[in-house]
């Protein structure tokens, strides 16, 4: 069953990135969808940073399709612009101390499986969801640093399937960047 859930997992999670650079709002329930059945697979693996990542994908997600909906100033969804040097710093700050905190939790408390690069990883991918939620413009650069550690994580972990997907998401960061600096 692992290699049913890990399919339909990476068929949604490129559906839900691929919707994302064509900033389409139904990228968001593809999204909760996929991180359903991630959490379900990461939960075998063992991967427990990557596990309490999808819950926290789920509540962005919810944040995300009311921002492109009905967020900005006017209510009308909002647009892709900039990260600003004082957001740069403090979403920096931030993505450093969860991943300090996650790891000294994953290292003391749990049997992880790379509890340093799981840490690094998920502290990378809060940030940039959030990022991508609000339609700042580097969330693609932060993606595409956080997918390299995820492919190399999963292709430890064994799921193949998974890493192909984080390559695939490396190439469709890239592409996003490109899309979204053009809008």
């Amino acid at each position: 069953m692992p290699d049913v859930v890990e399919a339909l997992a990476v068929a949604t999670g490129f559906l839900c990135v691929w919707l994302y650079i064509r900033q389409n709002v139904w990228s968001w329930p593809v999204t909760i969808i996929s991180a359903a059945l991630f959490f379900a697979l990461f939960i075998e693996a063992r991967l427990y940073a990557n596990m309490g990542l999808q819950l926290v994908f789920v509540g962005v997600a919810v944040y995300g399709w009311h921002q492109w909906l009905r967020g900005g100033a006017e209510g009308t969804g909002v647009t892709v612009r900039r990260t600003s040097g004082h957001e740069a710093v403090a979403l920096g700050a931030l993505t450093a101390a969860a991943g300090l905190g996650l790891f000294f939790v994953l290292r003391s408390y749990t049997d992880a499986s790379v509890p340093l690069w799981d840490s690094v990883a998920t502290a990378l991918s809060l940030a940039a969801q959030w990022m991508l939620a609000r339609k700042m413009l580097e969330n693609w650069l932060v993606w595409i640093v956080a997918d390299i550690i995820f492919v190399a994580i999963y292709l430890t972990a064994g799921l193949y399937l998974t890493a192909a997907l984080y390559a695939a998401y490396l190439g469709l960061a890239i592409k996003g960047y490109i899309t979204w600096r053009s809008a």
